[in-house]
């Protein structure tokens, strides 16, 4: 299947962390999964993010992710979370008419299985295509879950570079600020580290190697994020 895609580019991300601001089209449809490793002292947890991406207009998109957690440790694998993320992309879609600066909004509504609670977030991208071959994205947002409750605002900053057509080297860090926790505590953490973004006609495939920089916050998270247009 996806030696013979082509003639359509899949409404790829660029970083494997940062949220990008390319939208599926009106009816497109696109496959999208993220594998993550995080990696918290001796142990781990392989998170999986699956679910089919719409584009309801040119401009916005829906997303239905079912989220799945291994804890390796115990050696348990359940079902996390599922719910939907809409984005709605301010500025034409049109490759001709769009400017080097393109915002977009998103809002998701999550339901947390094991908690049995809400995850309630949103956020606001911007990238900026600084000259032709690089793209830069900032992101900012907030996420509260309803047990607890838990108030979290986040931050991503990353920066490719086109290589080649289809092959974009780069960076990213990602930061997490606790506001509100019933414990007490205001934890900050931050990762940073490469990625590397291929896209081959409808398919598209991003890896991250993010790595923690505070004591708080998982010690590494690895990322693969892929997709694939319909």
């Amino acid at each position: 299947m996806l030696l013979c895609a082509g003639g359509v580019s899949a409404a790829s991300r660029t970083a494997s962390w940062a949220h990008d601001t390319a939208v599926q089209p009106e009816r497109g449809v696109e496959l999208e999964q993220w594998i993550t490793d995080e990696v918290e002292g001796d142990d781990s947890k392989i998170k999986l993010w699956w679910g089919p991406v719409v584009g309801i207009t040119d401009n916005v998109e829906a997303a239905l992710p079912l989220e799945i957690t291994r804890e390796q440790a115990s050696g348990q694998t359940f079902l996390d979370g599922y719910g939907i993320d809409l984005r709605f992309r301010l500025v034409t879609s049109d490759p001709v008419l769009v400017g080097p600066f393109v915002p977009l909004l998103r809002v998701s509504a999550k339901r947390l299985v094991q908690d049995d609670a809400a995850e309630l977030g949103g956020s606001a991208v911007l990238s900026i295509d600084a000259t032709k071959r690089l793209h830069l994205i900032l992101e900012a947002g907030m996420s509260g879950v309803t047990v607890g409750p838990v108030l979290e605002s986040q931050f991503a900053l990353a920066a490719n570079y086109a290589v080649l057509e289809d092959v974009r080297l780069g960076a990213e860090a990602f930061a997490e600020q606790e506001l509100d926790n019933p414990d007490g505590t205001r934890e900050l953490w931050i990762a940073a580290g490469p990625t590397v973004a291929v896209t081959h006609g409808r398919f598209w495939v991003t890896l991250g190697a993010p790595f923690g920089l505070t004591k708080a916050g998982p010690r590494a998270l690895p990322r693969v994020v892929w997709g694939i247009a319909f």
